[in-house]
């Protein structure tokens, strides 16, 4: 009596299958007839693909997604398998671990966790569209998300999309104290902004369209370099840019 040995066919994880070939490696069966050179060399490879449970398809997401800081974002997952898809789901990384956003389940319908709860919706209603929009971006929504399909027979399958949250400019005016007075000398005005992305150009105006002799804008800094006069009285705007 021989010993079947599992087939080294497959990698560790793999699930073998018992099949005719299986058994003529044994010495089991009867040699069937030589089949042509093509054949032979494919028939080996068709095998190897189908004991080791390959996807018959992909999951297409977008790998790299720009929101912006509290406005919507959609973020694509087309599931494109030929096996029969039992559930399909969204997780956010965290380092080592995970944390589930979204389920879509075909008997249970749809599950939203945590903190997501009000702001995550599914596109429709299939299976092969796992496609979500995210309501009310925050920075903390920045980072790394998996979209996954859980198959049968073969299990799960998954593609990741990166999302970075963008910001328009915040802008402030410092510099003015409440006693600015005619004959002062040295003072300017400078513009803040926070952003991301950083901004890279900042343009100052003044509300009545009017810009005395005398004022200097440098940077983010409106300089007056002469001492005040009334000419100088108004309203001082700076408007900052960045790539958004």
């Amino acid at each position: 009596a021989r010993t079947l040995r599992p087939s080294p066919l497959c990698p560790a994880g793999g699930k073998a299958q018992l099949s005719s070939a299986s058994l003529l490696g044994a010495g089991l069966l009867l040699q069937p007839p030589t089949p042509p050179p093509l054949l032979l060399l494919l028939f080996p490879l068709l095998l190897f693909s189908r004991l080791c449970g390959a996807l018959a398809g992909p999951i297409i997401v977008e790998p790299h997604v720009t929101a912006v800081w509290g406005k919507n974002v959609s973020l694509k997952c087309l599931i494109e398998v030929n096996e029969t898809i039992t559930q399909i789901s969204w997780e956010k990384i965290h380092g080592k671990s995970s944390q589930t956003v979204a389920v879509h389940h075909p008997q249970y319908g749809f599950s939203v966790q945590g903190e997501y709860q009000g702001r995550v919706l599914f596109k429709n209603y299939s299976l092969n569209d796992a496609t979500i929009t995210l309501h009310n971006i925050g920075f903390s929504d920045s980072g790394k998300y998996i979209c996954k399909a859980v198959t049968f027979p073969l299990g799960n399958a998954q593609s990741s999309t990166t999302v970075t949250v963008l910001d328009a400019p915040e802008v402030s005016v410092t510099g003015y104290d409440g006693n600015w007075f005619v004959g002062r000398k040295g003072v300017n005005l400078k513009c803040n902004a926070d952003a991301n992305p950083p901004p890279f150009k900042s343009v100052w105006s003044r509300l009545d369209g009017q810009w005395p002799e005398g004022l200097l804008a440098s940077d983010n800094t409106l300089h007056f370099v002469h001492p005040l006069t009334f000419n100088y009285s108004g309203v001082y705007i700076c408007k900052v840019t960045n790539s958004l």
